[in-house]
C-alpha cells in the first residue's frame, strides 16, 4: 500500500465525507488494493476498478484528468472554445456522473461542449467529433471490462483515439494538478448556453451515415434471421433500429440485455470473445430456429457472431469474422468497379495473415500497424488527407472492424449491418458463412491462430517480463519448435533482423517481438499493459484444418518449456 497516497486521502479536509466513511469500510486486502498505486493515465487513457483510493477511479480522477485535458488543448489550440468537446459514456455505474462532471469542468472554462443525453456508442462519438468538426471527444467506458470497473478515453480532433506522443504531452498536463482531493467539485458549475445535449435526432443522423455504407444497398431479398445482443451496453440504442431501417426486419433482440444494466446481471462476461456471453442468446435462437447471433461488447466498438453447426453454435474468431468481410465486400466492390489502384487494407502485426492473402487477390497495398485500432484510424485521417492510399478495411484479432473512413475507431455499428447482408447475401444461395471460410481456406489455405496469456506472481512480474523479452528477442536465436527463424522482428529496438541484414522498423515503439519461422509459423510476444501478463500470439499455416491444430498444440508446447526454463531463475 502506498501510505502516502493512504493519508492523503484520510487527512483530507475536503473530501465528501461519505467516500470517506466508505475508505474506513475496506478490509486490509481491498485498502491495499485501493492504494496499491495512483491511477495513471496511459496511452489508452484510464481503466481502472470504481471506488475510493488512488488506485481507483472515481469523481476526483475524473475531474483530474479532465482539467489537465483542457489545460492542454487551452495550451494548445485557441479555436478549443468554438469547436467544443464530444462526450459519450456508457451504461457503467457513474458512467453518466462521471461525463457530466467532465461536462461541467469543460464548460467552467468557457469551453462548447456536446453531450450525448444517454449512453451511445464508441463509433458514435467518433462520428460526431468528425460531424461537429470539434476539438476532441471524451469517452466514459471501461469496454468489455468486468462490472467492477470503468474508463476514460480522449479522442482527438479527427474522432481517433489519441496517439502515444500526445498521450505523453496531456499526462504532463494531468500530472501538474498536485492534489485532485483539493479540487472544489461544487465550484466547476454547469453553463447551460456551453453545453448541448444530443439527443434522439442526432440518432436519425448517426443511423444514415451508417446505411450509406452498405456493400449492396439494392439487395432486394432481406429476410434473414438473426438474434442480437448489446449485452446490457450502448449497441442496443442503435443497432436494432439500424438494422430494421435497412429493411432486415426479422432480427430478434435479447430483450433482458438491451436494457443498460451496470450490474450485467444476465451476463458475467460481456466479451463477445468469450461464448459465455452469448448463453441468453442461443437460448433464444434455439427457441426462434435461428442460426446466427451477433453480439456488439457494452461500448459498441468490438462485434462477435455465433453460428449454429450441427445443431450446436461455433463462436467465430476475429480473424476469421475479418477474413469473411474482406472476401465478401472486396469481392463485391471489385464487382461494382469501386476498388482503386490506391486501395489499402490495414491490419496489425498479430493479425491473420489470411486477410493479407485475400487482399492480396484484389491487388490491395497492406500495411501492418501496432496492436491498438487507434494507430489503424490514425492512419486512416492520414491518407483521407493525403490521398496515397484508399482505405477499404481495417480490422484486428479482438473483433475490431471498419470498412469506411467515416469514422476512425473500430465500429460495431456499422459493422453489424455489413454483417446482416452477408449473411443474407450467401443465404440467398444456400450458402453459410461457415461454408464460405471453408470455400476460402480451401482457396488460400487453413490458418490457425491462438492467443495465450501468461498470469504471472505480481512480486515477480517485472522480473519475468523482462527475462521473456530477453529471451525471445536475442538476435542469436536460430530456432524456435526445431524450426529455424526466418525474421525477428524487435518493436522496442525497432529493428528486424534476418540472416542477411539489419532494417528500420518504420513504427512506434513498443515492448513487442514477432519471429517468423521457415513453416510460415509466426509468434509475438508483448507483456500486457494493464495487468501482470506475458500475452503470446500464434499463427500456423497448412495443409489441413487437423494439421493447423496439431501444430499449434506443437508450437504452443515449445514455447511453454520455454518459458518454464526461463522461469526457474
Amino acid at each position: 500500500m502506498d501510505n502516502k497516497e493512504y493519508q492523503k486521502w484520510i487527512e483530507s479536509y475536503s473530501i465528501d465525507p461519505d467516500i470517506k466513511e466508505k475508505l474506513f469500510l475496506l478490509d486490509r486486502k481491498e485498502l491495499d488494493d485501493a492504494f496499491a498505486k495512483s491511477v495513471e493515465f496511459g496511452t489508452a487513457g484510464v481503466r481502472a476498478k470504481i471506488g475510493p483510493g488512488s488506485n481507483r477511479l472515481n469523481h476526483y480522477v475524473i475531474a483530474k484528468i479532465t482539467l489537465g485535458f483542457v489545460n492542454y488543448l487551452k495550451a494548445n489550440s485557441t479555436s478549443i472554445y468554438e469547436k467544443g468537446i464530444v462526450i459519450a459514456y456508457d451504461n457503467r455505474k457513474f458512467s453518466q456522473e462521471f461525463a457530466a462532471l467532465a461536462a461541467n469542468i469543460i464548460a467552467h472554462n468557457n469551453i462548447k461542449v456536446y453531450l450525448f443525453e444517454e449512453l451511445r456508442p464508441t463509433p458514435q462519438l467518433s462520428f460526431f467529433i468528425k460531424y461537429f468538426n470539434a476539438g476532441g471527444g471524451i469517452n466514459i467506458t471501461a469496454s468489455h471490462n468486468p462490472k467492477e470497473y470503468n474508463g476514460y478515453k480522449i479522442y482527438d480532433n479527427d474522432g481517433c483515439q489519441i496517439l502515444d506522443e500526445e498521450a505523453k504531452q496531456i499526462k504532463t498536463f494531468i500530472d501538474d494538478i498536485d492534489n485532485e482531493l483539493e479540487l472544489d467539485l461544487e465550484s466547476f458549475k454547469k453553463n447551460d448556453n456551453l453545453i448541448h445535449l444530443l439527443g434522439e435526432t442526432y440518432d436519425d443522423i448517426f443511423i444514415n451515415a451508417a446505411l450509406s455504407k452498405m456493400i449492396n444497398k439494392n439487395l432486394e431479398y432481406r429476410d434473414t434471421s438473426i438474434v442480437y445482443t448489446g449485452l446490457h451496453g450502448t449497441g442496443g440504442t442503435i443497432i436494432p433500429k439500424l438494422l430494421n431501417k435497412a429493411g432486415f426486419s426479422h432480427v430478434f433482440s435479447v430483450n433482458e440485455q438491451l436494457i443498460p444494466d451496470p450490474d450485467f446481471n444476465t451476463c458475467n462476461n460481456p466479451n463477445p470473445e468469450s461464448m459465455e456471453a452469448y448463453e441468453l442468446a442461443i437460448k433464444k435462437a434455439r427457441e426462434l430456429n435461428v442460426d446466427y447471433i451477433i453480439a456488439s461488447d457494452p461500448d459498441a466498438d468490438r462485434i462477435g457472431i455465433c453460428v449454429r453447426k450441427d445443431n450446436e453454435f461455433k463462436l467465430l474468431s476475429g480473424n476469421e469474422i475479418g477474413a469473411l468481410l474482406i472476401n465478401y465486400i472486396l469481392k463485391e466492390r471489385n464487382k461494382q468497379g469501386l476498388l482503386q489502384e490506391n486501395s489499402l487494407l490495414i491490419d496489425t502485426i498479430v493479425t491473420s495473415d489470411l486477410g493479407k492473402r485475400i487482399a492480396a487477390k484484389y491487388q490491395l497495398y497492406n500495411i501492418s500497424v501496432l496492436t491498438g485500432f487507434k494507430y489503424i484510424g490514425s492512419l486512416i485521417n492520414e491518407f483521407v488527407k493525403t490521398k496515397e492510399f484508399h482505405f477499404e478495411f481495417g480490422y484486428e484479432e479482438s473483433l475490431g472492424f471498419l470498412s469506411d473512413s467515416y469514422i476512425a475507431d473500430k465500429d460495431a455499428v456499422s459493422t453489424s449491418l455489413i454483417i446482416a447482408e452477408m449473411i443474407n447475401y450467401y443465404q440467398m444461395s444456400n450458402t453459410t458463412l461457415l461454408d464460405e471460410l471453408e470455400n476460402i481456406y480451401r482457396e488460400f489455405g487453413y490458418y490457425l491462430n491462438k492467443q495465450i496469456s501468461i498470469s504471472l506472481d505480481s512480486k515477480y512480474s517485472n522480473k519475468r517480463i523482462k527475462d521473456t523479452m530477453a529471451y525471445f528477442s536475442n538476435p542469436d536465436l536460430e530456432k524456435i519448435n526445431n524450426k529455424t527463424i526466418i525474421s525477428l522482428e524487435d518493436y522496442d529496438k525497432q529493428m528486424k533482423y534476418t540472416a542477411n541484414e539489419q532494417t528500420k522498423i518504420m513504427l512506434p515503439q513498443a515492448l513487442v517481438v514477432k519471429l517468423m519461422l521457415e513453416d510460415d509459423s509466426w509468434i509475438a510476444i508483448r507483456p500486457s499493459g494493464t495487468e501482470p501478463k506475458i500475452k503470446i500470439y500464434m499463427q500456423v499455416h497448412r495443409d489441413s484444418l487437423q494439421e493447423c491444430k496439431d501444430s499449434i498444440i506443437e508450437l504452443q508446447n515449445s514455447i511453454n518449456n520455454i518459458l518454464e526454463e526461463i522461469y526457474k531463475n
